[in-house]
Parts: structure tokens; C-alpha cells; sequence
């Protein structure tokens, strides 16, 4: 699918836009090229919402995206991870990228525990974070802590 990213209703995927893959709240604005946003980020992109979508598909109801695509700069003004999967890129021979979402009238606890057992058939990971309200995915290969980790 040929996406415009410059048009933020663009769709990247069936239920998810331009919008919701490069907008930075805290910068108030959508991420550009000269953030990094280069065609691996935008192939990271496009391959995590696609497996948000089937997210989506199990859970039954419409996702709020809080942050997907996230320049090293930002990355770090927002304190993440210095290997955050949230800088979407090429690492280790693919494309890995992350998203931060809440589902619509139901719990995150209550969302997690549908989405765990599908974790490896969705072929992403999900951090463990009782009580918190979003959910973080990324398809990042699963090490030794598996595809539900801890922060």
C-alpha cells in the first residue's frame, strides 16, 4: 500500500493513520524526515500497525494510540529507553517499531490478558504493567523474558 505521510488521515493500515503512526504530543506537531523518519521507519510503521490492527480485530473495540514513532531526541526528552522500539528502524535484520495504545471501554488489565495468549501468533511483544492505563506492543525479537516482559 502507497501511504502519503504528509496527509494525517492517510491510512497505514486498515484502522490506523498517519496520524496515530507520527504524531509527538509533546513537540505538539508530526514527526518529518529530519527525525528519522526514513523509509525503515516508515516500513517499521507500516508492519506494527498492521499486527495493532489484529490487536484490535481480538479485542473488539477501537484503540486510542497515545505514541508510535519516536526521534532519538524525543526518545529522550520523554525519557524512554535508550533501545526504545518506539525509534522504529532496522535492527538485527528487520524492522522493529512500538506502539502505546488503550482500548475503548475496557480495562488495559482486562485487554492484556486477551492479547497475551496471542502474543506469539501476532508475532509481537507486550510489556507487563498491571494497573497502568495503555498498553505498549513492539515487534521486537522476544529474548530470554519472553514476549510478556516486565518494564
Amino acid at each position: 500500500m502507497k501511504i502519503n505521510w504528509d496527509d494525517p488521515e492517510a491510512k497505514v493500515s486498515r484502522h490506523f493513520t498517519v496520524r496515530d503512526a507520527i504524531w509527538l504530543p509533546q513537540w505538539n506537531r508530526y514527526a518529518v524526515e529530519a527525525d528519522e523518519l526514513d523509509g525503515h521507519a516508515k516500513l517499521a510503521l507500516e508492519r506494527i500497525f498492521d499486527r495493532l490492527d489484529l490487536v484490535r480485530d481480538l479485542l473488539g473495540v477501537p484503540l486510542v494510540v497515545h505514541c508510535a514513532f519516536r526521534p532519538l531526541k524525543y526518545n529522550q526528552l520523554v525519557r524512554g529507553s535508550a533501545t526504545s522500539a518506539h525509534v522504529a528502524r532496522m535492527w538485527q535484520g528487520g524492522h522493529i517499531a512500538a506502539v502505546d495504545f488503550s482500548p475503548q471501554g475496557m480495562s488495559c488489565d482486562a485487554a492484556r490478558a486477551l492479547i497475551e495468549p496471542e502474543l506469539a501468533p501476532i508475532n509481537i511483544r507486550m510489556e507487563n504493567l498491571p494497573g497502568s492505563d495503555w498498553i505498549h506492543i513492539d515487534n521486537r525479537p522476544h529474548g530470554p523474558s519472553g514476549r510478556y516482559f516486565a518494564p
